[in-house]
């Protein structure tokens, strides 16, 4: 009986031991818990906030020197739908050097916008300047050298790539987009109000038409040209509204359509969608929204909206492919992306604070200024900021 006895009390010293080991690890499990970080959630002094692997296909981080508030993607001849590694991709950028420091694409002033262009065998990259000036410059050689050692080898940076200066504008704009339909056609807006469109011919860019658009009432801050229809253009502005405009129409300031308080503030990006009749706009007001132009001139009203940045939206623009995906920044440090095909589902937990089409949320960059979708590299996404460039696919799209 003496012996058993003792093992049932060692028995029971070892229960004992056995529930303090649980009791131990539940409280390192709450402790380690992994939670959902959103931003403007708090975190405690000692948490760092590190990007999770499993969630990205691709992250990728580059530095460009002087901070660049604009790029473009030029396409290449490597192929479309391209998924192996390792990728290539082809940018044109403009930098925002400080006083007496070189900027890039080689004008004078800083870069405050950039899109490029084919034309006749060409890469074209069209510019803003801070002062005032609009350059459309032949990238090619630079493309060739950046592709080509023996190219690069022989390349002469003093070579000339400016072919026109374009003077027409008083100030300075962020205004411009190329034509998709019409070769070398180019739209430009600036921070006086004024729109004017341009044409290549023989002795360079002509103004169509010779005359502004001036319907806004404050700075032209976007212009995108439809992708399908060759003279209909929109742009936005500081004044609120969003126009869509016909440049065949007499006189040149009477707009097809204008959303009069498109935002509550400062209209800054709008973008087509290649695909279907929508345009998506970000404001001032941190809203990001979805206008159908078939609906727009008789309501006035989005088909969506969506409040989740608070701060101003820097850039959106649609998937390429996917019409129901956009991707959007803003100035606080978020990108974002978003499938409006999404609905609510039943039974998803209710206590994330976040609209049910929001698929992912990117973070890491200070001052982020502009993203694009590569047309090439399905799912990619470039992104500019004060920081760095970041290029990047998540496992969302």
């Amino acid at each position: 009986m003496a012996d058993d006895k003792a093992e049932m009390e060692m028995v029971e010293e070892e229960n004992d031991d056995s529930d303090d080991q649980e009791m131990e690890e539940e409280e390192s499990n709450a402790e380690g818990e992994k939670k959902v970080y959103l931003p403007g959630s708090t975190a405690d002094d000692d948490e760092d906030l590190i990007h999770n692997p499993t969630a990205y296909v691709m992250y990728h981080r580059a530095q460009a020197g002087a901070p660049c508030l604009s790029f473009d993607i030029v396409p290449d001849g490597l192929g479309d739908n391209r998924e192996e590694f390792p990728m290539t991709c082809y940018l044109a950028a403009g930098t925002q050097a400080q006083q007496g420091q070189p900027n890039y694409v080689l004008h004078n002033g800083c870069v405050n916008r950039i899109r490029v262009t084919g034309l006749d065998n060409k890469v074209l990259a069209a510019s803003w300047s801070d002062t005032g000036k609009v350059y459309i410059h032949d990238v090619s050689k630079q493309l060739e050298a950046a592709d080509d050692p023996r190219a690069a080898a022989n390349y002469d940076p003093n070579n000339k790539t400016c072919l026109q200066a374009i003077s027409k504008h008083s100030t300075e704009g962020f205004a411009i987009d190329w034509s998709p339909t019409v070769k070398g056609r180019l739209a430009t807006g600036d921070c006086d109000r004024f729109i004017h469109v341009f044409d290549p011919a023989d002795s360079g860019w002509m103004n169509t038409g010779k005359q502004a658009y001036t319907a806004h009432t404050g700075s032209v801050e976007d212009i995108q040209w439809s992708p399908n229809e060759n003279s209909v253009f929109a742009s936005c502005s500081v004044d609120r509204t969003i126009r869509i405009w016909d440049v065949r129409a007499k006189p040149l300031n009477a707009n097809m359509i204008t959303v009069s308080d498109a935002h509550q503030s400062d209209v800054n990006v709008i973008h087509w969608n290649r695909n279907e009749p929508f345009i998506a706009s970000g404001g001032d007001d941190s809203m990001i929204k979805i206008w159908d132009l078939r609906l727009i001139q008789s309501s006035g009203k989005p088909v969506a909206s969506f409040k989740h940045h608070s701060k101003p939206i820097t850039s959106i623009e649609w998937h390429p492919t996917d019409s129901s995906v956009l991707a959007a920044s803003g100035a606080d440090d978020q990108i974002t992306i978003w499938d409006l095909a999404v609905e609510p589902e039943e039974g998803a937990d209710e206590g994330l604070d976040v609209p049910p089409q929001l698929l992912f949320i990117h973070q890491g960059q200070s001052d982020i200024k502009e993203i694009h979708w590569h047309r090439q590299l399905p799912g990619v996404i470039v992104s500019t900021a004060h920081s760095d460039f970041n290029v990047f696919r998540s496992i969302s799209v």
